[in-house]
């Protein structure tokens, strides 16, 4: 009795414990059909992106802070630490710039105004542009153009120069990538989410840098060109599809409500711009282009390497039928803005950073002229035994590629790190501080000099003086008896056209010192 009993509990032990592994082995089944598991993707593209991110990221944040503030980057903090939202917002118009990355900086003052944080901002927006830049090629070809593309971006040492520098240049191209992402994803998919983060990037980007107008516009062109491209064969107008026109339309309205507060300055301050000669920045000459474009490239050979690239990439777009549309969008944001730019630059002070937003469609393009070469090479076919092995000779003319471009960026970026970039303030005030005395007359020409000197200077036993002509340094030196110091830089030669500021001081002072193109004197 006792052996039958002792067998049926061993059963009902043995039952229990199949239907807990059954249960467990449905529970297992079940969390793998579950719709939020399955979507659980290990993609080893996200994982190389990650990678290429975090690159980025250390480049990008190394020695953030160790450089001297200099007149630009000054002038933000200037703009930016202020009492209200109202002040910044003020000083932003009349500066003639949009206020966005002046409100950010200015909350970032409010716990520290070391260069480290007042830079942070621009290197966050740069560290975020290699994700964005990613999804933006990705849409237009495949995953590996937006790996090439992240990648060229992350140690790009024109974008890490920009990323480090207390303006709004890389936030400018940040939400400029996002635009141009949006517009494309939108005009194919047409859904409202869509549409709408278009229309927010599109006012974020304007808030940032009136400049961005030469991404709208562009991107304006493609969307109804592709919309009325059957209209030349139809010779009507025909709408190819009427209810993405609409959300197209409606977009465009709230962008313009969005940017409704800066319609009126931006009006105001391009024709401000444009009215008088400019008396520095980039001419209108035969180099223009291509000087703009040894910016945007690796030192050297790369920028022959970059260039050919991007020719073959140009090629492979216009040849694919399947790619036209991605062409002729990208071919519009490379063509209008720089056109644009050389017109513009007879007219206004112009610098290659205004057109950063461009870096990354030159880099799109490198990236499809990349892959377009190893295709060539190794064509890849599924139907082939030899699949596995023309896949890993791809793979490896890429990373080849990509290799070399690594290679030839370590001297630029060497240079970069060891020599100083911007005029060192901070080096100034200690010298100045030591040669000179309480009373002593320090002269600043141009006289908005002053704002890097400020930063770092803390006391108020000298007399800071502003110059920009022979007429307002004489009456200095008929005003003081104290002795006098001048501090110069280049910037004199826009300030001072005419000359003759350089020309008295020639003959009336004596050179002392020089700190990175800044230039000391005193009186003979």
């Amino acid at each position: 009795m006792v052996d039958i009993m002792s067998k049926k509990s061993k059963r009902k032990s043995n039952n229990a414990a199949l239907s807990n592994i059954n249960g467990a082995e449905n529970s297992a089944l079940s969390l793998k059909n579950n719709d939020l598991f399955s979507k659980i993707n290990f993609n080893p593209s996200l994982l190389i992106l990650l990678f290429v991110t975090l690159l980025g990221a250390y480049l990008r944040l190394h020695a953030l802070g160790s450089e001297s503030i200099w007149l630009d980057e000054a002038s933000t903090f200037r703009m930016s630490n202020v009492d209200s939202i109202s002040s910044v917002w003020a000083n932003a118009i009349q500066d003639r710039h949009p206020p966005l990355h002046f409100l950010i900086i200015h909350f970032i003052t409010l716990f520290s105004t070391s260069e480290f944080w007042i830079r942070f901002p621009s290197a966050v927006f740069g560290i975020l542009s290699i994700p964005a830049i990613y999804l933006t090629a990705e849409s237009l070809f495949r995953k590996r153009e937006g790996i090439i593309s992240a990648f060229i971006l992350s140690i790009s040492v024109f974008h890490i120069f920009y990323s480090q520098e207390a303006r709004m240049y890389s936030q400018m191209m940040f939400f400029s990538l996002l635009t141009i992402y949006f517009l494309y994803r939108s005009s194919i998919e047409n859904k409202k989410w869509l549409w709408m983060s278009f229309s927010v990037s599109s006012a974020l980007a304007f808030y940032s840098f009136y400049y961005t107008i030469f991404v709208l516009i562009p991107i304006g062109i493609f969307y109804l060109t592709m919309q009325l491209k059957n209209s030349f064969k139809e010779k009507k107008i025909v709408i190819s599809d009427i209810g993405n026109v609409k959300q197209f339309a409606l977009s465009i309205i709230v962008f313009l409500v969005l940017i409704s507060p800066l319609i009126v300055p931006f009006i105001s301050q391009s024709i401000s711009r444009t009215s008088d000669t400019p008396t520095w920045g980039m001419s209108q000459s035969f180099s223009f282009f291509s000087s703009i474009l040894q910016q945007f490239s690796i030192a050297g050979t790369g920028y022959y390497l970059f260039l050919l690239f991007f020719l073959i990439g140009s090629i492979f777009m216009i040849k694919n039928i399947d790619q036209r549309d991605q062409s002729l969008l990208l071919g519009l944001l490379f063509i209008l803005p720089f056109v644009a730019s050389f017109i513009l630059a007879g007219k206004m002070p112009f610098s290659s950073r205004y057109l950063l937003f461009i870096l990354p469609v030159y880099f799109i393009v490198i990236s499809r002229g990349i892959t377009g070469v190893a295709d060539f090479l190794f064509k890849l076919d599924t139907g082939s035994s030899k699949r596995n092995e023309t896949n890993v000779m791809n793979l490896s003319f890429v990373v080849f590629v990509l290799f070399i471009l690594l290679v030839l960026s370590f001297s630029s970026m060497s240079m970069y790190y060891s020599n100083p970039q911007k005029n060192d303030w901070r080096s100034t005030v200690d010298y100045l501080n030591e040669v000179s005395s309480p009373g002593d007359v320090i002269v600043f020409l141009p006289g908005y000099m002053t704002q890097p000197f400020k930063y770092y200077y803390d006391s108020d036993d000298r007399i800071i003086e502003s110059a920009s002509n022979s007429e307002a340094l004489i009456n200095i030196n008929s005003k003081y008896d104290s002795k006098i110091w001048y501090v110069i830089t280049w910037d004199i030669s826009a300030a001072n056209p005419e000359g003759d500021a350089l020309a008295w001081l020639n003959e009336n002072a004596v050179m002392v010192n020089q700190i990175t193109g800044i230039y000391i004197m005193t009186n003979r």
